[in-house]
This record gives structure tokens, C-alpha cells and sequence, in this order.
């Protein structure tokens, strides 16, 4: 079983329209991939889930491939600010059990909720890391990358090149967001950008994540 796993506001969206892009313009892949299954997991860390996170809702062993994709936290965790401000049940049910942690950017940013919980995400990225039997490691700002194309069929799990041509045209069809609410990473000051590279450079775990962020 392939599995792509990801923080939530981590590129899931912009790599789902890679994928599909590459199938609509490659049919050889198309029809290798046809039985291929790939599946999506944030490892119990959604949006609306519990602080410290859930028990995830996927089992990976030694014969599992893992796809993890990356993201700086001083992005994300903003846009998980903002993805949380657009959905009112979840904003509304945060609010009330954590009125300190939600009732600014600048609170949210600080609190146990954004920092603490994506530090023990990369914990359990790694310690399913040491359990698959194959690890690939993605960062977001190369998704968008004309080399990311040719990372899909691994993906997929299909032993398959996809040729140079193939490439660009998928590359120029699928390399657009999927917006759905705005994010204004602006709204980072500049003391709370250095408190969550702080935090992350005393308690990151995960050598993939402080090799590209820190």
C-alpha cells in the first residue's frame, strides 16, 4: 500500500491536480495506474481533531511505502489559521474549548494548538518512518517544480518514465492552486516567525523537516 502523508495546508491539494493533470495527458500511465490505490493521511493531526492528536486511521507496516510531503511551519501553520477561520463549525467548536488559543493569529500562533501539535506530528512522521519499508520525502515549494512530474508514477506505485514531453505538458496543466479562502502569510509578525523557528529548532525531531527548514 502506497500512503501520502501530510500536515493539513501542506501542498495536498496542488499534488492531487499534479497527479490528475499527468493521467489526463499520459494514457499509458492511466492504464497502468488504473488498479493503483494511494491513500491520504494527516496521521490523526486534522484540523477539527482532538489537540494532541488521534490515533491514525491507517496501519502502516514494513511492506507499506510512504510519500510524506513537508512544509515550512511558519507557512502552514498560518494557513491552518485561516483554514480554520473559513469553516464556522470548526472555528466556533475551537473557540469555545480553547477561547485563548483562537482569539487572534498572533494567540494562535504561540498556543500548544499550532506549534505543539505539528512538533508531535513530525515525531509520528518518524516513527512510522523507522516502521515503512520505503520513505520519500517531498517539500511543498518543489511540488510546483517541472522535476515533480516525474515523481508521480513512484506515487502511484507504478515502475513506469514519463517522457519529457509528457512532463511539460502536464507540468503547464496542473500547476495551479486549488483556492478555496484566502491566506495572508503577511500576517506573521516578525516575533512570532523566530518563536516558531524556535520552538521547532529545540524540539523538531524529524531530520528531513530541519534540514530544508531550519
Amino acid at each position: 500500500m502506497n500512503y501520502l502523508v501530510t500536515y493539513p495546508r501542506s501542498g495536498t491539494n496542488w499534488t492531487l491536480n499534479r497527479i490528475k493533470a499527468l493521467l489526463e495527458v499520459d494514457q499509458n500511465l492511466k492504464k497502468l495506474a488504473k488498479n493503483c490505490y494511494v491513500r491520504h493521511s494527516h496521521l490523526g493531526f486534522r484540523p477539527g481533531g482532538a489537540l494532541n492528536g488521534e490515533k491514525p486511521s491507517i496501519t502502516i507496516d514494513a511492506k507499506a511505502r510512504m510519500f510524506i510531503q513537508l512544509r515550512d511551519a511558519r507557512k502552514v501553520l498560518v494557513s491552518n489559521w485561516y483554514f480554520i477561520k473559513s469553516s464556522e463549525q470548526i472555528y466556533k467548536k475551537r473557540s469555545n474549548e480553547w477561547p485563548d488559543m483562537f482569539s487572534n493569529i498572533e494567540s494562535h500562533l504561540r498556543s500548544s494548538y499550532a506549534v505543539d501539535r505539528f512538533c508531535q506530528f513530525l515525531k509520528r512522521v518518524k516513527e512510522f518512518k523507522n516502521v515503512a519499508q520505503a520513505r520519500n520525502f517531498y517539500y511543498y515549494e518543489d511540488i510546483h517544480s517541472h522535476q515533480f512530474i516525474y515523481e508521480i508514477p513512484k506515487i502511484l506505485g507504478v515502475d513506469y518514465e514519463v517522457t519529457n514531453e509528457i512532463a511539460a505538458k502536464a507540468h503547464e496543466r496542473g500547476n495551479y492552486p486549488d483556492v478555496q479562502f484566502g491566506t495572508d502569510h503577511s500576517a506573521l509578525s516578525k516575533e512570532t516567525a523566530e518563536y516558531i523557528q524556535s520552538q521547532l529548532r529545540e524540539r523538531c525531531v524529524l531530520e528531513e523537516y530541519s534540514e530544508r527548514y531550519l
